[in-house]
C-alpha cells in the first residue's frame, strides 16, 4: 500500500493501492553518481510473466525512452522523457506492430500529431 500526500495537513491522504497480481515490479539496476544523481530502470510484468513496460528513472522521475507492450509482447508504445515530462517523439503501434501515431511533445505540452491506418497510410496530421 502506499499513501500520497495531497496537502500540508497530514489528515488530507489519498490512499492508493496496487494490486500485486496486477504485475510484478522489478528493479533492474541501479546507479548512484554520488549525491547529485540516482538512475535506475523498472521493469513492469504481466501476471503471465511478459514485460508490460520498461520505465527509465533518473531522481525518481521519468527520464529517457520508455517502453510498453502488448500481453503478446508486441511493443505497445515508446515514450520520450525529460524531468517527468513528455518531451521527443513518441510513437504508438497497433497490436499487429504496424504504426499507429506519432506524437511529438515539449515539455509535457503535444505539439503534432500523424495517425496512420493500418496499412500504413497517413490518416491524418494536426498540429496543437
Amino acid at each position: 500500500m502506499i499513501f500520497y500526500s495531497i496537502g500540508k495537513r497530514v489528515k488530507n491522504f489519498v490512499k492508493v493501492v496496487i494490486n500485486p497480481k496486477a504485475y510484478r515490479r522489478q528493479v533492474l539496476g541501479e546507479t548512484s553518481d554520488g549525491e547529485s544523481s540516482s538512475r535506475r530502470i523498472e521493469v513492469l510484468k504481466f501476471p503471465n510473466g511478459k514485460i508490460k513496460a520498461e520505465l527509465q528513472y533518473i531522481n525518481d522521475k521519468l527520464n529517457g525512452i520508455s517502453t510498453m507492450y502488448y500481453p503478446d509482447g508486441t511493443i505497445k508504445a515508446r515514450e520520450n522523457y525529460r524531468d517527468g515530462q513528455l518531451d521527443g517523439l513518441t510513437k504508438r503501434y497497433y497490436s499487429g506492430g504496424q504504426l499507429m501515431s506519432e506524437e511529438f511533445y515539449r515539455r509535457g505540452r503535444l505539439l503534432y500529431k500523424r495517425v496512420f491506418n493500418l496499412d500504413g497510410t497517413l490518416s491524418g496530421e494536426r498540429r496543437f
